[in-house]
């Protein structure tokens, strides 16, 4: 008999994270890890009011981990790290090994509806209905590079080798597939010292856009 466990979220809100727990991101803004065996809740990541994460207890106060919708979840190739994205236009970075929040990421405007991680683990990619594509460091959450596509993005996937960036948006029902090339220059270290590696900073620029 198939189990069946009832959330308050869209059914592609969901995230596996190995052969016996799932992630849920609900309309309120919480994210529930549940048995694949059971079906069953099992614990919440929350942000507690001090702002550190961790996981909801008997008699811990705590809070949802968005104060909107969870609108879409992401987990890294290796499984450690976890990126959620929400109508409270903030994505969230999750160590999944700790169950512990590592960064806010703050920038968007509106509903961030989707977002994605490079394999490599260094590049979050996230697409929101403030018509923005933003790329960010997932070691560190600050932002390295953002586009105006003028459309609702929906969709977005970074190449595996980070060059390109491609999105699918949506604006008064016309729909549009954007290919951006990821260019990636060094910036110097302050300090001049030679000794110093230089930085890398990655950039977008469009190279095709398809309506239909």
């Amino acid at each position: 008999e198939p189990k069946i466990i009832a959330f308050e979220a869209e059914a592609e809100v969901t995230a596996v994270l190995d052969n016996h727990e799932a992630v849920t991101g609900t309309k309120r803004g919480e994210l529930t890890i549940w048995s694949m065996r059971t079906g069953k809740p099992l614990r919440q990541l929350v942000t507690p009011p001090g702002g550190a994460a961790s996981m909801s207890r008997k008699g811990v106060a705590a809070t949802s981990a968005h104060s909107r919708e969870v609108k879409a979840l992401q987990v890294s190739h290796d499984g450690i790290y976890m990126v959620s994205a929400s109508a409270d236009a903030t994505l969230k970075v999750w160590h999944m090994e700790t169950e512990k929040q590592m960064h806010t990421l703050k920038g968007h405007k509106d509903e961030v509806l989707c977002c994605c991680i490079s394999n490599d683990n260094d590049l979050i990619v996230s697409g929101s209905r403030d018509c923005s594509i933003r790329v960010w460091r997932l070691q560190n959450g600050l932002p390295v590079s953002a586009f105006n596509t003028g459309v609702d993005v929906f969709t977005v996937k970074i190449s595996n080798d980070k060059h390109t960036v491609v999105a699918l948006g949506d604006k008064f029902a016309s729909r549009k597939l954007i290919m951006l090339k990821v260019v990636t220059t060094k910036v110097k270290s302050r300090t001049g010292s030679r000794a110093t590696s230089p930085l890398s900073s990655p950039d977008m620029y469009p190279t095709h856009n398809l309506s239909f």
